[in-house]
């Protein structure tokens, strides 16, 4: 390697090597739910180092979790710098230990959430219901469950007359949540007729936002018109 200012011989070739000013960009992987080793060849073959490794209880033995960039959580398809060093989160296998399942009903959600965090357990899927008597965020259901089993009627949840056993899980499991998400219809007003709401109707659909219900209200109402129309043909 010739250094500055070494005296060279007339007509000596010179070998230049031009290193770019920013490394050439990648597109980040998915990681999450692939193999460790699999997600290991995908990194090297990108050339992205495997930097930090964390183990937390997953059903999902030596399955990537999830996948970070600079501290914090990176999207599949992100452009990175080559060389960048991924940090995984990394499954492994459901805890020994044994405990009773949490009861989240009535809880807020990020509560919820916390208290998840907290027994090991993981967040698996939010279902949002509609629920006039609950505060929008409020954790109405659960699965697993607390008990197993139906609740005889007259006697309270958890009670010592309440016969059921308790529902025990491993740190690493997915537990999912039907949560409060659609606001509660207005009240009438006085003088206004009693017809039929469609409202009632979602209780069991997935709709989170008040302008998804009102959109949905006016179809069923123009439904209901065509419908009656047809009949008096």
């Amino acid at each position: 390697i010739a250094r500055p200012g070494v005296k060279v011989k007339r007509h000596r070739k010179i070998y230049i090597t031009i290193t770019p000013k920013n490394a050439p960009r990648v597109k980040m992987p998915k990681l999450v739910d692939v193999p460790f080793d699999m997600a290991e060849n995908m990194l090297k073959n990108l050339d992205l180092d495997l930097g930090k490794i964390t183990y937390k209880p997953f059903i999902g033995e030596n399955v990537i979790m999830e996948q970070h960039y600079l501290g914090k959580k990176i999207q599949p398809n992100t452009y990175i710098p080559k060389g960048s060093k991924i940090d995984l989160i990394v499954g492994d296998g459901l805890g020994e230990k044994e405990f009773k399942m949490p009861d989240l009903v009535m809880m807020p959600l990020d509560e919820a959430e916390q208290l998840l965090k907290g027994y090991d357990l993981l967040l698996g899927n939010i279902t949002y219901v509609y629920n006039s008597d609950k505060e929008l965020g409020t954790v109405v259901r659960q699965n697993p469950p607390v008990f197993i089993g139906k609740k005889k009627d007259g006697i309270k949840k958890g009670s010592s007359l309440d016969a059921r056993k308790r529902t025990t899980v491993h740190a690493g499991e997915l537990v999912d949540l039907w949560v409060v998400g659609n606001p509660a219809p207005k009240a009438k007003k006085d003088g206004e007729k009693d017809e039929e709401d469609p409202l009632k109707y979602l209780d069991t659909i997935n709709i989170r936002k008040a302008d998804e219900i009102k959109n949905y209200k006016k179809r069923k109402l123009k439904k209901d018109d065509v419908t009656k129309k047809d009949s008096t043909k």
